[in-house]
């Protein structure tokens, strides 16, 4: 009995080793079983931060149009020389804090802004710093108001002006204006803007100076 089983044993072994001879002979691999592949987690894209810039502008202004004076003050002052104002706007992200209630969330939320209004002729030139607040009145309607600090190169001094400049008393004066506007796409939108420059009777003389025109932004989202 001994016998026969090893017998058989050897039997095994000598068809073991020439069929894995035969195989090296015929340049066959063993059979390998596949190993998985990980899955991975999705990568999520980092949270976009506000543009540090929210939009630019840029425009024409109708360079002292004493026609508003005498419609809105009865004032007929003299014009300035040079009937052109080439404009132009950085706007800045919204100030980052907010606050439940919506009237102080609004007005202490506004966005920084710089700004300059270049005459083409002789008259005065200004640049300007400062908020601006806006408001969507009707879809996509907006106002917008400005207040700011103007640095002008117009006439401050005590005797009357001459070349016909404008009696504007110090620099720098306060600077404000209104505007109206529709947004054109998701990015673009155009406004006609009143500006308004005086010194509100902190120095001797005080003509003021009134600019009116058409500007268009590019807002950045």
């Amino acid at each position: 009995m001994r016998g026969l089983l090893g017998t058989i044993l050897a039997v095994a072994l000598s068809l073991a080793a020439a069929g894995a001879a035969r195989a090296a002979d015929l340049g066959e691999t063993p059979v390998q079983m596949p190993v998985p592949t990980p899955v991975l987690a999705p990568v999520q894209a980092p949270a976009q931060t506000p543009a540090f810039i929210s939009e630019i502008r840029a425009g024409l202004m109708y360079h002292e149009d004493s026609r508003l004076r005498r419609i809105f003050f009865n004032q007929d002052k003299l014009r300035e020389d040079g009937i052109i104002d080439v404009n132009g706007e950085v706007l800045f992200a919204r100030l980052p804090w907010h606050f439940d209630n919506w009237f102080l969330n609004f007005v202490l939320t506004p966005r920084p802004r710089i700004g300059a209004s270049i005459n083409t002729g002789h008259g005065t030139s200004q640049v300007s710093a400062g908020f601006a607040w806006d408001i969507y009145i009707w879809k996509k309607v907006f106002y917008e108001g400005t207040l700011d600090i103007a640095f002008h190169n117009g006439w401050t001094a005590d005797a009357w002006p001459i070349n016909n400049l404008r009696a504007l008393g110090c620099s720098p004066l306060f600077r404000q204006s209104l505007s109206l506007g529709v947004e054109i796409t998701e990015n673009w939108r155009v406004m006609g803007t009143f500006e308004h420059l005086d010194n509100f009777g902190l120095c001797p003389t005080n003509q003021g100076l009134s600019n009116l025109g058409v500007r268009v932004g590019y807002r950045f989202k």
